[in-house]
């Protein structure tokens, strides 16, 4: 037949992207004794907490970061929030996943155990030492902090009567934990 034509082709050529993004998180500071501040996953990222690190690849900057979830674990002491977060990127790699915990102790009541009332005898050598003993039989506990501070009022010079070392005289014991 004799047929002379031009013959061409086409050649797609696809490289496929399996390099999986890495995500990064950082340690958050212990929030103390208040969860008032306590960030939003979104504060977490946009505060440098959660980043991704770079791999080479062909998605290697359609990174997105993804909240993966949120919990909250509440000890007897402490409550943590747990922001957990992952990347994926644009080819559809999913990274590892990586976790921020965000802690704060919980308010406890301090326990207390004051003494029970001293009763002294007028002019008793040893009321100064009985006195001292009985201020330090005072004991304040915290099933969650050290008890760091506690004192009491008591002044020798107080007693009611103004008449020296009579009368009576009401102490208060004061704690504070950490």
């Amino acid at each position: 037949c004799g047929n002379q034509g031009d013959t061409s082709s086409i050649s797609i050529l696809y490289r496929l992207d399996t390099i999986a993004p890495v995500v990064e998180c950082l340690p958050y500071p212990d929030l103390g004794c208040s969860g008032e501040n306590a960030p939003t996953s979104q504060q977490l990222i946009d505060e440098g907490y959660v980043d991704t690190v770079a791999l080479p690849g062909v998605c290697e900057f359609l990174v997105e970061l993804v909240i993966v979830g949120i919990d909250t674990i509440v000890t007897e002491c402490d409550t943590t929030i747990r922001h957990s977060f992952k990347a994926v990127d644009g080819c559809g790699n999913n990274s590892n996943t990586c976790s921020v915990n965000v802690t704060w102790r919980r308010d406890q009541e301090i326990e207390m155990n004051c003494p029970d009332p001293l009763v002294l005898d007028c002019g008793d050598v040893d009321n100064d030492s009985l006195i001292e003993q009985w201020l330090g039989t005072f004991s304040a506990n915290d099933a969650c902090s050290p008890i760091d501070t506690f004192y009491n009022n008591y002044d020798p010079d107080a007693f009611s009567d103004l008449c020296g070392e009579t009368g009576e005289q009401t102490v208060t014991f004061t704690a504070f934990d950490t």
